[in-house]
């Protein structure tokens, strides 16, 4: 499925699941519910993290023989998290009024850098509980993260 096509269907599933409510609705686990709610607090004033954790999620989706903590082409079987972002992510993003920086989320100077999103990541974010929340979500394991 086109990465279009994918993101329009997931919306649309969502809604029919949340429909008007303002509470995740789901079977994820209550640590990153709780972690996705810190996420979503801060979401107008740190665009940037929400972008490249919902274009890591989608690419994970979509590809899921990637290791999408290797966000960069030129790293070892790496991907381009700023291609699709620009591509497909922020665009659906402003298409329908989400939280979205006006080109893509990667500029975000944290979020943009030459290291993987390992256990070791420590990114400059800021406060200090989305960046915890960040971090965690990114944590390589068969039920948790999105590694």
């Amino acid at each position: 499925m086109e990465p279009k096509e994918y993101l329009e269907k997931l919306y649309d599933e969502s809604l029919a699941l949340v429909g008007s409510g303002n509470e995740i609705k789901s079977d994820l686990s209550k640590s990153i519910k709780q972690d996705l709610d810190i996420i979503l607090e801060f979401s107008e004033k740190r665009k940037g993290v929400i972008t490249v954790l919902f274009t890591s999620m989608i690419y994970k989706s979509l590809f899921p023989e990637q290791d999408v903590r290797k966000h960069q082409s030129q790293m070892e079987d790496g991907y381009s998290g700023r291609t699709f972002d620009t591509k497909f992510i922020t665009p659906f993003l402003q298409n329908k009024n989400f939280p979205a920086p006006s080109e893509t989320g990667w500029l975000t100077r944290s979020l943009e850098t030459n290291s993987p999103y390992f256990l070791d990541y420590k990114p400059n974010i800021t406060p200090k509980n989305i960046k915890n929340s960040f971090s965690k979500d990114f944590r390589p394991s068969k039920h948790e993260g999105i590694s």
